[in-house]
């Protein structure tokens, strides 16, 4: 048996009122992916707990408190390109839902951020395919809870 060694993160696709995910844009700097855009989360930590370090990333990410986390809906195993600082990473893509259209604290790890009708993601350059899927698989999920 082979078990997988590497790094674990967790990220939010976030869905506003109108249905719109939150899209944060990296900044242009090297190891960055530059002017890429992503959906926030990253690395555990090793005290965090599963599900637990997803919202530590929003608060951190994002300024948002006030969400609800409707738990896992995608994960993928990936390693960046050319990137020999970081091993593989398992990321793990959570749908969350916020009330509202609420304003976004854009922390130090990114630029810039727009709440994106999700059937407009064609127009955007993301870091990783990877994102796109989850978005697609969180967005089918929300449309599930949102007409349950």
């Amino acid at each position: 048996m082979t078990h997988y060694i590497g790094q674990v993160s967790e990220r939010a696709a976030i869905f506003n009122a109108q249905g719109h995910v939150l899209l944060m844009q990296n900044p242009d700097k090297p190891f960055s992916q530059p002017l890429t855009w992503e959906l926030p989360g990253g690395r555990l930590d090793k005290t965090d707990q599963a599900g637990l370090g997803v919202v530590r990333e929003i608060e951190e990410e994002t300024g948002l408190t006030n969400f609800t986390v409707h738990g896992p809906c995608f994960s993928h195993i990936w390693r960046r390109e050319g990137d020999r600082k970081f091993a593989e990473r398992y990321d793990v893509l959570y749908l969350i839902t916020v009330p509202g259209i609420p304003a976004v604290t854009v922390s130090h790890e990114h630029i810039a951020y727009v709440w994106e009708d999700p059937n407009n993601l064609d127009a955007y350059d993301f870091a990783s395919e990877h994102f796109k899927q989850g978005i697609e698989k969180a967005f089918a999920l929300y449309q599930k809870l949102k007409n349950s």
